[in-house]
């Protein structure tokens, strides 16, 4: 087992003493050869404040404790693993339950006595009122910019932000004057996205336009018409919430405009009238939701369906058709009925069922016998390692007094035949890794996987039987709107 060594430095510290990644790294470092570490691991999260847990490195360490991994974790300070009391509390508390310590190399507490527990509580409480002093300052002082007209976020499309300015970006901005004009003139946002993908034009952030950006972008952006708004949203946890307007911002005419207020309104009436239409159910009642794949250019297809009405009768149309033509313009215009598709899937699984020969486009490996030999081998290598762990202890316990040397010589002869076991049952394993089943092993396990599924497959309920396809199936291709290819899951 090892000592995780955590180091943690957020953007705006990197230039405090004693708080850099080098420091934070040598003071550990020390720290783990005063108390006789040899063995530990640096995980460092550079860049990443500490208001919550969501960080790469911490979680990388979380999922190591709980693998059995780790022994003890150690920070330079409380504040370099968490800010936040309520974090620490389960934090710890999920050290406790691995069998895991923790330790502060500058700050002196037992977590093992009452007292101890305590002083850790009290130093978390003042790392977590810091923390709050910091959010009310930065609040503070974003406040004072948004009501000089200072620019605090990143320029829409349409602008660059240069010596801290919001200057025109003339090539964007004559795209946003024609799509704003075609949006009046009836333009979907569809359409508009279509247009901006084929004459490669990129958002912002140098990806491709879909319906949903172009009205994220022109709704309540007043920024378009030289005007700043801040604090329209409130983050609480991991949630943003809509501020009322009173609790907006607004500084005005605070850089030159893209678009004259008129036309500005007009978009905004435009959007207005189409708010809360629902383009298609929010409950999926398509069998194959998820699974359907264009074989062209490799894009999700969707559920989707028209409605219209014949003798006073209103028909619906359901067919699957590619995301990315649907949602940006791209690939082509090609989908596949309902009635089509999902016979087709449930029969072909209906004859694997019976022992019948179906042709396999492709599969991937789930919770069977491949992963299972994966796992086989982790443990088997785990435990090569402990058996080097344990020969160290043995040799120290034999070098302190308190086992004699025939123990030792014992101990060395027993840990050496397990060693050579478990090297060879290695071997094994990762030849059998290495030998992948052919395709007569393939088509026998899936076969025996559909008649297990057999009865679920052919169920009356919905849920039930899109279970059970997704518990065989791992993607179906269609092409050309006709061609239809399996992928199965082992």
């Amino acid at each position: 087992m090892i000592v995780a060594l955590y180091v943690r430095v957020s953007t705006d510290e990197q230039a405090k003493e004693g708080v850099s990644i080098a420091e934070q790294k040598e003071r550990l470092q020390a720290y783990a050869t005063s108390q006789g570490w040899r063995e530990y691991e640096f995980y460092i999260d550079d860049g990443y404040s500490a208001k919550d847990t969501n960080r790469p490195a911490f979680q990388r360490m979380v999922t190591d404790v709980q693998n059995g991994r780790i022994q003890a974790v150690v920070t330079t300070k409380i504040d370099r693993l968490t800010r936040r009391l309520l974090d620490l509390l389960q934090f710890t508390d999920f050290l406790d339950e691995n069998e895991c310590v923790y330790k502060s190399s500058s700050e002196a507490f037992d977590t093992s006595t009452a007292a101890g527990r305590m002083v850790l509580q009290l130093l978390g409480v003042f790392a977590e009122f810091e923390r709050e002093r910091i959010a009310e300052r930065v609040k503070d002082n974003m406040q004072h910019l948004a009501h000089q007209g200072k620019p605090i976020s990143r320029p829409c499309f349409g602008y660059d932000l240069i010596d801290k300015q919001l200057v025109i970006n003339e090539e964007e901005a004559k795209w946003v004057r024609k799509i704003a004009e075609m949006y009046i003139e009836g333009y979907g946002p569809f359409q508009l996205a279509k247009l901006l993908n084929k004459e490669k034009v990129l958002t912002k952030n140098r990806g491709q336009w879909s319906a949903k950006a172009i009205r994220v972008f022109f709704t309540e952006n007043r920024m378009l018409i030289g005007d700043l708004v801040w604090n329209k949203q409130k983050r609480k946890g991991q949630k943003l919430i809509e501020n009322s307007e009173e609790e907006w911002i607004v500084a005005e005419g605070t850089h030159p405009p893209i678009l004259h207020k008129e036309i500005y309104d007009a978009v905004q009436e435009k959007i207005d009238k189409t708010k809360g239409v629902a383009p298609r159910s929010k409950r999926s009642n398509y069998l194959l939701s998820g699974m359907v794949q264009c074989g062209h250019c490799g894009s999700r297809m969707i559920g989707t369906f028209s409605k219209w009405k014949k003798e006073g009768e209103t028909l619906r149309n359901f067919r699957y058709i590619c995301s990315n033509y649907q949602k940006k313009g791209l690939c082509f215009n090609h989908y596949i009925q309902t009635e089509v598709i999902e016979p087709y899937v449930l029969e072909k699984l209906g004859q694997l069922a019976k022992g019948a020969s179906v042709p396999i486009h492709g599969y991937v490996e789930t919770s069977t016998h491949q992963k299972k030999v994966r796992d086989e081998l982790s443990q088997a290598k785990r435990n090569l390692k402990s058996i080097g762990e344990k020969w160290q202890r043995q040799k120290e316990a034999y070098e302190e007094g308190v086992i004699p040397l025939a123990e030792l010589k014992d101990d060395r002869t027993r840990l050496d035949s397990e060693k050579l076991e478990l090297e060879e049952k290695i071997k094994v394993l990762e030849a059998a890794i290495e030998d992948p089943m052919n395709d007569k092993d393939i088509q026998k396990f899936i076969h025996l996987k559909a008649k297990e599924l057999k009865e679920a497959l052919s169920s009356n309920v919905f849920e039930i039987q899109q279970n059970a396809v997704r518990e065989i199936i791992h993607e179906v291709q269609v092409f050309d709107s006709k061609e239809v290819q399996l992928s199965f899951k082992l």
